[in-house]
């Protein structure tokens, strides 16, 4: 969805489905406190990440604001994309045993963070010019 042409049925449909899925996966997500005693700041992760997802749906379903909702779903989009894959590796590499928490936290969190932040204003930028029409002097 994220490679695909933008605008298109399929790119569409797959939205779609990853909406779905994220909005499961957020809800199951809220649901889960057992595993780490009472609510933990994944919850917050999960809040901040389903107003993201509702944010970059609302900008493509009304459009808005004029001539700017295409790079504003862009991003909100692949911003949700991003914190889906921190949380993973959050989760996933919560208990390595690094010397110290806070070398967890850059090696996983910070650093594929910064890399992500990076790369989606980059592919931002880059989708924007190519959606920039020419302008021919004469």
């Amino acid at each position: 969805m994220l490679t695909l042409a933008k605008g298109t049925v399929r790119h569409r449909f797959l939205g779609r489905i990853y909406v779905a899925a994220m909005a499961v996966m957020l809800a199951s997500s809220l649901a889960i406190q057992e595993l780490r005693n009472g609510p933990s700041v994944f919850h917050v992760v999960t809040i901040a990440t389903t107003i993201v997802l509702v944010a970059a749906v609302v900008a493509a379903r009304l459009r808005r604001p004029q001539g700017g909702w295409r790079s504003r779903h862009l991003r909100l989009a692949r911003l949700s994309y991003l914190m889906l894959v921190l949380t993973f590796v959050a989760q996933f590499f919560d208990r390595l045993p690094l010397p110290s928490a806070a070398l967890n936290a850059i090696v996983f969190l910070q650093v594929p963070m910064i890399l992500g932040f990076a790369l989606i204003v980059r592919s931002e930028r880059r989708y924007m010019e190519w959606r920039r029409p020419e302008v021919h002097q004469g």
